[in-house]
């Protein structure tokens, strides 16, 4: 067994306290981490950007503030390359006499440059309500949500224009192969607490069956996205501008699933639980080529990795003293 070594807290990043632990975060391939904060008294949203090695550079995006909108209902945060972006549901603003009907609420990616600035929001033309999505290197997105008709997931490379390129096949595209995988997760009361506060950010519950369709995560590795069914026995599925590149079958110890998964570079460090209920995950790396376990790592108590590079593992732990209520970054490596 490998132990990660951790240094002393390298920057505490404005507006991440402890009520945002459940807001959304992104991880750049350059060790940077943006993440969700929700301010009073309006509770908008804010996104702070700061990098680990660079602990002077930070990058704020005020979402709710957008031009153009009366309402916007933050979804996510995504970074790769020289933009950064959000993905919102949101109303345009009206400018012209209307008989009085309130526009629909629209799927947008909001697209901000690395020091912050507005740029463009773009309008999502999908067939599907998405819930999770992740940028390409090439600023196309990948995007997985669940159609509500049919009440099955989908996975969708879509274009700078908001249009489908090419659905992705999840292997969960039928209602038997949904109740195969994801039928006998129960995720139970001790996730009450976590759900209310992600419902109440994201309007997502961990807790219904149309959440167990959405658990989908969509990390950013190199130029494409891997694609992660958590607690089930799915591969992993690396996703380019194109669709499928590969599948990999994680080779988890018996009894075992995988629960989440961190790319640093060409590493992959994944967590495994025995359930969705766990205490305390197991951290294993992993083959990015064949799925073969290579390590066990012993992490430090009250550390939880969240972004990784090449060579550190990134995470937050609470801040004490002056620093109490706030998340601290923290620096470990592998």
């Amino acid at each position: 067994m490998s132990r990660v070594t951790v240094g002393d807290p390298r920057d505490v990043a404005d507006g991440m306290n402890l009520a945002g632990a459940f807001m959304p975060l992104a991880c750049t391939p350059e060790g940077g981490v943006f993440k969700a904060a929700m301010v009073a008294p309006q509770y908008d949203i804010q996104i702070n950007g700061v990098w680990i090695e660079k602990p002077g550079e930070r990058i704020h995006l005020d979402v709710g503030r957008v031009p153009g909108f009366s309402s916007l209902w933050f979804r996510g945060v995504s970074v790769n390359g020289d933009e950064i972006a959000v993905m919102a549901f949101g109303q345009e603003a009206v400018t012209t006499v209307t008989t009085g009907e309130k526009p629909e609420s629209q799927a947008y990616m909001l697209v901000f440059d690395r020091q912050g600035g507005f740029v463009k929001s773009i309008e999502l033309h999908l067939s599907f309500t998405p819930y999770h999505f992740a940028v390409l290197r090439s600023g196309d997105f990948v995007m997985t949500g669940v159609d509500e008709g049919n009440k099955v997931p989908k996975a969708a490379v879509v274009s700078t224009g908001g249009e489908v390129i090419a659905y992705v096949d999840m292997g969960l595209e039928t209602q038997d192969a949904y109740a195969k995988s994801y039928g006998q997760i129960s995720l139970g009361a001790a996730a009450d607490a976590a759900d209310a506060a992600s419902r109440a950010v994201t309007g997502i519950s961990r807790n219904d069956d149309m959440s167990k369709l959405g658990l989908q995560q969509l990390i950013p590795a190199g130029d494409d996205v891997l694609l992660l069914s958590p607690f089930t026995a799915l591969p992993v599925i690396e996703v380019g501008d194109a669709g499928v590149v590969r599948t990999t079958k994680i080779q988890t110890p018996k009894g075992m699933r995988v629960d989440g998964l961190i790319a640093g570079g060409s590493r992959w460090l994944v967590m495994l639980t025995g359930g969705p209920l766990a205490q305390r995950y197991s951290y294993y790396e992993v083959s990015s080529s064949t799925g073969e376990v290579l390590r066990k790592y012993e992490m430090p108590e009250k550390f939880e990795p969240v972004c990784a590079t090449e060579e550190s593992l990134i995470g937050f732990t609470a801040g004490t003293g002056d620093r109490k209520g706030k998340m601290e970054l923290l620096l470990g490596q592998w």
